[in-house]
Parts: structure tokens; sequence; C-alpha cells
């Protein structure tokens, strides 16, 4: 499945739609990073799908700048690209970018990923 990159503070950026459900299901934007070993979402992502973050396992990330921040992480069910998997997600007041992060664990391994810079899209292709 190929997706065009978003428009976001005036860049172009591999921003991708996925449903995410917890006690509801929700449909979210999430920045694809594949320097990003988990996906990280923000709180009000837990609290659109009505689960209370803090209840999930307490870690801490590195992020870009080399500091850390805490996450709280959840096993959740993910519909992406034609495919329902089960992908741990970690949710965090710290995460500063101004959207979600789609990291690798639990959802690259589903896929064969393709950035086009040039063309400024994304293509999942499905492993089996």
């Amino acid at each position: 499945m190929k997706f065009s990159y978003v428009k976001f503070d005036d860049k172009y950026l591999p921003i991708v739609p996925l449903i995410v459900k917890g006690k509801v299901e929700a449909e979210i934007n999430a920045f694809v990073d594949s320097g990003a070993g988990v996906s990280v979402f923000n709180f009000d992502t837990a609290e659109m799908i009505g689960i209370e973050a803090e209840n999930g396992k307490k870690e801490f990330v590195k992020i870009g700048d080399g500091s850390f921040i805490e996450i709280f992480v959840h096993t959740l069910e993910i519909r992406f690209a034609g495919k329902s998997f089960k992908a741990k997600i970690g949710f965090s007041r710290g995460l500063g970018v101004g959207f979600n992060i789609m990291g690798r664990m639990d959802i690259f391994e589903n896929f064969i990923v393709s950035f086009n810079e040039k063309e400024k899209c994304i293509e999942f292709t499905e492993l089996d």
C-alpha cells in the first residue's frame, strides 16, 4: 500500500493513517520513523481509544537528542495497510514532536517498507 507524504510545518513527511484499538478504536496518524525502535504515541491518543496510559508497563526510551522519555507500554490491536496485528505501543507525555511515532517493533516485521523521497511517498508491501 502506497501513501503520499503529508505536509506538516512546511515539510513533507511520511505520516500515515492507522487504526488503533483499545476499549474503542480510532484512526490516528503517525510519522513513520525507521530509526525508532518502538512506537510512541501521545497521551491524547490513549484517551481517544479509552485506555489509561499509565496502566501500561513503565519504560524509558532514548530519543534523538540523547535524552530519555518515560513511556507506558501497552500491546494493542492495530489495523494498517490491509493487515491486522498486535503491536507494542508506548504512550508518553514527553513526546514533543507534535505527532505520534510509528517505530519498527511489531510493525515493520509485517512489511517491506520503502521510502521514496523524490516522489514523497512511502510504500508498505505485506509479508506472508
